[in-house]
């Protein structure tokens, strides 16, 4: 086993860790452990939404021909300001170093200096909805639709013929209000019932199509539980059907097996930040009230919090996963109680490392899917 790891960001300073001295390892689902086939899926991301925009608010259907340069918005970072239309890119000082209007329209570095006179560093904390920050390859799409959208508003033909003289566009807003159209897209395609999502359906249609099999990693997993000892648990913001669903694909149907702790639906950021009460899987009409639950061999969970997810990876740590509640004793101690190292992998940049960083360390190495550039360069 690798004995040290150099983490660097450009957010953070440089830091060595021994990766023999970590106790728990801790992975995100989404472009984590599961590793997407990016060229699909942000077609098929953009196909959905689009196709959603179409069918419910009336927009103009060549939304839907237009993918031949999805890829070139796959950067993770982009910021759409609704007050201009443009898609911006910060350098690491959070100055404005690139904006697009619209696809081809590229804005003069003097009209930005006019434009963003001070850095935007605190963005990512602004209540203003002006903003949209992409985080996740989620959401890398969503730059390439809204770049189509802001040609189609200049070219005053956002609506399909039919409703384009009817269906008036307000100048004030004229940038922003097509943004809430857009997250009901999502809503309907990620936040609704497992069944009847378009996103959903044609996963469980064509999974191999969007992701790959991970042999490779469920073999690593194995080695780090087996050869060293380690203690591996995931948190995931998606709903156990769909971790079911890619983790089946990813890793076989015996998944469950390769982590001691499992909890979906986790509700991110606000696990790191609020007192949210965890459930069992199966059972999330009653909230667990013994903590002595999640110390138990085999139990998948859902919603929960850091403060709690503490308590319990000290306990399994000095004392060991359980068969049953009842050879679970938190108020058990010990002199020599270790105070447990834990790493954590993701892939949302403010997330997984800004919001978690009183609970968990974070790393982007080893089997993150990275995809780094600059805006269209």
């Amino acid at each position: 086993m690798e004995t040290t790891q150099s983490i660097t960001s450009e957010s953070f300073k440089e830091t060595t860790i021994n990766l023999s001295s970590i106790d728990w390892f801790g992975f995100d689902l989404d472009h984590t452990l599961i590793r997407y086939q990016l060229h699909n899926f942000h077609i098929l991301i953009y196909r959905i939404i689009s196709d959603y925009l179409i069918e419910n608010y009336h927009y103009n259907s060549v939304l839907q021909t237009n993918t031949e340069s999805i890829h070139d918005y796959a950067v993770k970072g982009l910021i759409y300001d609704s007050l201009y239309g443009d898609i911006i890119q910060l350098n690491n000082s959070g100055s404005v170093i690139y904006s697009l209007h619209g696809l081809n329209t590229k804005i003069d570095q003097d009209v930005l200096k006019q434009r963003y006179p001070d850095n935007l560093q605190s963005i990512e904390n602004s209540t203003d909805k002006r903003y949209w920050i992409m985080l996740t390859y989620f959401e890398q799409a969503a730059a390439y639709l809204i770049a189509n959208i802001v040609d189609l508003i200049d070219k005053q033909q956002l609506f399909n013929s039919s409703f384009n003289n009817s269906l008036k566009i307000d100048d004030t807003n004229k940038y922003s209000f097509f943004l809430s159209h857009i997250y009901a897209a999502f809503e309907h395609n990620y936040g609704g019932e497992f069944d009847k999502s378009d996103y959903f359906n044609e996963l469980r249609t064509n999974i191999g199509k969007y992701i790959y099999k991970r042999d490779d990693i469920r073999n690593w997993l194995i080695e780090l539980k087996l050869k060293y000892g380690k203690y591996l648990f995931v948190i995931t913001n998606s709903k156990l059907d769909y971790t079911e669903l890619l983790a089946n694909y990813a890793f076989g149907s015996d998944w469950h097996s390769l982590f001691d702790l499992i909890i979906v639906n986790s509700k991110k950021p606000t696990f790191f930040d609020q007192y949210n009460p965890f459930y069992k899987c199966g059972n999330e009409s009653e909230p667990i009230s013994d903590l002595r639950e999640l110390c138990v061999i085999g139990g998948i969970y859902t919603g929960g919090n850091s403060k709690d997810l503490q308590i319990i990876f000290k306990y399994i740590t000095n004392y060991g996963l359980k068969q049953t509640i009842n050879d679970v004793d938190l108020n058990t101690r010990k002199s020599d109680e270790h105070e447990p190292i834990i790493i954590y992998f993701g892939d949302n940049i403010k997330v997984s490392i800004k919001e978690s960083l009183d609970l968990l360390c974070e790393t982007n190495e080893h089997i993150i899917e990275r995809r780094s550039k600059t805006f269209l360069s």
